[in-house]
């Protein structure tokens, strides 16, 4: 059968799809999501969570990834991405990180993304797709995120530029949400920039984060060896 294909927009609304995410959101927005909405030990559990991707990836959240808008400011935004990505990429597709028809990788992921508490690597090859590793990681080379320093002491190990316990590494996923941090679920601008979406499972119920302060505050295991990072 040939044809265009039915999508679902941003608007939970039927059309004929425009774009890639709108044939996803047949399945994965709406009153249809609540199919996904089950506890599962092998995935995070969000602080702000909804199982519906059309508010995961909604304009009106504090912070997402660009799949059913454009990036808002492509100039002053994404210091993060590699040199090439950071003024022409206007949006990204749910395939450049899921493999719909199959993967060896859980989540149909195309590379694998590690979100389990210890972390057993200091490699995220999904993540680093489009972001720039040195950037994230290395507080001495130039340009470097601000954050470098604190990214580098959780994935490569808590404290480990001082030699602390560099079995305890953070993956990406503890704190970071790869869709987006929905303000339907009581996310505002300070508590859900940057894409923190805490993973309950580790830090424990209740974390807080400022994104004016950069400070965060978590009770679970993530910080049992180490104080609570303030500062971040």
């Amino acid at each position: 059968i040939s044809g265009p294909l039915r999508g679902v927009r941003v608007d939970n609304t039927d059309r004929t799809a425009d774009y890639e995410f709108e044939i996803c959101y047949k399945c994965h927005a709406g009153s249809s999501a609540d199919s996904f909405a089950v506890n599962s030990s092998l995935r995070p559990s969000r602080q702000f969570v909804t199982f519906d991707e059309s508010q995961r990836f909604a304009s009106s959240n504090p912070s997402f990834h660009p799949v059913s808008v454009d990036r808002p400011d492509r100039t002053a935004a994404g210091r993060s991405l590699k040199a090439d990505y950071q003024t022409t990429m206007k949006r990204i597709y749910c395939t450049d990180c899921h493999a719909p028809h199959g993967s060896n990788v859980s989540h149909i992921l195309k590379d694998s993304n590690v979100e389990t508490f210890p972390s057993l690597g200091s490699d995220y090859p999904l993540c680093f797709r489009c972001h720039d590793a040195n950037f994230m990681l290395n507080p001495v080379t130039l340009p470097h995120s601000d954050s470098a320093s604190l990214h580098r002491s959780h994935v490569l190990g808590f404290y480990a530029t001082v030699g602390a316990d560099p079995g305890n590494k953070t993956p990406c996923s503890s704190c970071h949400d790869p869709h987006g941090v929905p303000a339907s679920r009581g996310a505002g601008p300070v508590t859900g920039a940057h894409l923190i979406n805490f993973d309950i499972r580790y830090t424990g119920p209740g974390p807080a984060y400022n994104s004016t302060a950069r400070s965060c505050s978590v009770t679970g295991v993530c910080h049992t060896k180490a104080s609570p990072n303030q500062g971040y």
